[in-house]
Order: structure tokens, then sequence, then C-alpha cells
């Protein structure tokens, strides 16, 4: 039912932009997961080309759910904005955001730069790197329990 929502457009993923002063902020709301993402897309790939913004504020309070899709999304957004030597700030996580954030910017910023080629597409590359992590990050939660011995 939860999906069925999402994809009526009740919890629907939405970015509300706003610039004042050389801060640009977005504030993001609703479901960000894979079967949702796609209806901001576009609208993030627009954020992304925003120039003159010394500081981006990123406020994720509002977000329902999230998911590696969404997490790819912001991240994206982020790095777009740290490539043009723009401050970014995150604020508001939940806490499954911040670990999906933090894998999911890892697994992009390990990409190698030549070497062995992994599967062709940029995306399934890096949800693989976050797939490792999040199993790795487990592990190492399991061990320090002494569940896994």
């Amino acid at each position: 039912a939860s999906g069925e929502a999402a994809e009526n457009g009740e919890h629907r993923p939405r970015v509300t932009v706003g610039e004042e002063g050389g801060v640009l902020g977005c504030a993001f709301s609703g479901v960000w997961t894979t079967r949702t993402v796609a209806a901001v897309d576009a609208d993030m790939r627009k954020i992304e080309q925003r120039s003159g913004a010394k500081q981006l504020m990123l406020d994720l309070s509002h977000i329902e759910k999230i998911d590696t899709a969404g997490a790819w999304l912001i991240d994206r957004l982020a790095s777009a904005f740290e490539k043009k030597g723009v401050e970014v700030h995150l604020q508001g996580q939940s806490e499954v955001a911040s670990i999906l954030l933090g894998a999911v910017g890892d697994a992009v910023r390990r990409e190698p730069e030549s070497g062995p080629s992994g599967p062709p597409n940029i995306i399934l590359r890096a949800l693989e790197l976050v797939g490792r992590r999040v199993y790795e990050m487990r592990d190492d939660f399991f061990a320090s329990m002494n569940i896994l011995g």
C-alpha cells in the first residue's frame, strides 16, 4: 500500500529550492527510493547546473524513506557542487540516510581511475560498491557484538 501511495503522488519525492545571499538551499521531502526517484531526476540535474552559490544547504529532515537510489541522487548533487568549490552542508538526515549517503559517497569516490573494468554502467558499479560496504559495516557491527565470533 505504501508503494501505491508513493506512485499515486501522496509521498512523491520533492525538492524545494531557494537562494539567498550566495546560499542555495534544497529541502527534500517524500519517498526517495528506486521506485520513485525518476520523478525528480530531471529537477536534480537542473539544480546541479546552477552556478553562483558559495554554499549549498541540503535539508533531509522531511524525507520519509530513502534507499541507495535516493542517496545516490543526493550525493550526485552534493558532488557536483563540491567540484565547483562550493561548501556543502547536510542537515536533518536520519541514521539510515547518513549510512546510505556515506556508503554511496565512499563507493563513488573510490571508483578507480583506471585498471580492470567492472560492470559497464557507473551506477551499477557504485551500487555494487555500496552493497559491499554495507555488508562490511554489518559484519563489523556483529563482530563488535560478538555475534559472528
